[in-house]
């Protein structure tokens, strides 16, 4: 699904170089769950940026689905991104005058999705995430759990293959970020990829990778022995 060889990224700051990614390699299976940890300023960020066809390295080559975006026009990066990429972000990102309902449907604007097909697929993951009762709801009328529940709806309405992340339950009491981690774990034995940013080992330990980050280098790159799983009690009304 994802392959990374020797990728460097350089920024310039104010007239001085800042190598943000130093020559990271890296191979993703479809389907695994990867957690990238490390302190701040390690690469982290710009790393997700690179897989999420945000931004194009210096160097080096990433690989999605066989497919080198190295060297892709903003167009094409644009395209792939709409169509085989998802995001969550810590702080959801979320139109703050829109409905859940209408944020799911915000992507079918830029995919060319079939206009027939775009209401029952928005209610469909709203169901999905356990929202079908707040449809009509804005982002203030709801929680930090739902808010990001209706973050992940959005990034699952082109059906991406990828997940990407980015400390996902960071702005949530740990009851919500549970009920999160629980169904990006089910996303994932769903068959979507997931990788995942984080500060928290914990949180790190619901992987089956976790790849550590330093410098913009991998220094390790770690098999989870004991995963952990996010239990979520049935009875429990969704955060």
């Amino acid at each position: 699904m994802v392959r990374i060889t020797d990728l460097v990224k350089t920024y310039q700051l104010e007239g001085i170089e800042v190598r943000a990614l130093r020559g990271l390699s890296l191979t993703v299976d479809p389907g695994a769950f990867i957690a990238v940890m490390g302190p701040s300023g390690c690469g982290k960020s710009t790393l997700l940026n690179l897989l999420g066809c945000l931004d194009r390295p210096t160097s080096g080559t990433l690989e999605i689905g066989g497919v080198d975006v190295s060297s892709m026009s903003p167009t094409d990066l644009a395209i792939l991104r709409s169509q085989k990429i998802g995001f969550v972000f810590q702080t959801f990102h979320l139109l703050a005058r829109a409905s859940a309902f209408a944020n799911v449907m915000l992507p079918f604007v830029y995919s060319g999705y079939p206009s027939e097909r775009r209401k029952p697929r928005a209610l469909e993951l709203l169901q999905y995430v356990g929202l079908q009762d707040r449809v009509r709801h804005r982002p203030n009328q709801l929680s930090g759990g739902q808010q990001q529940r209706v973050a992940i709806a959005r990034a699952l309405a082109n059906d991406p293959g990828i997940l990407l992340a980015d400390e996902p339950t960071g702005n949530l009491d740990s009851k919500s970020g549970l009920e999160i981690m629980a169904l990006i774990e089910r996303l994932n034995r769903e068959g979507k990829t997931i990788i995942m940013v984080t500060h928290s080992r914990e949180l790190a330990e619901h992987a089956e990778r976790i790849v550590h980050l330093l410098d913009g280098v991998m220094i390790r790159d770690e098999v989870v022995a004991e995963r952990r799983v996010a239990e979520v009690r049935p009875d429990a009304e969704p955060a």
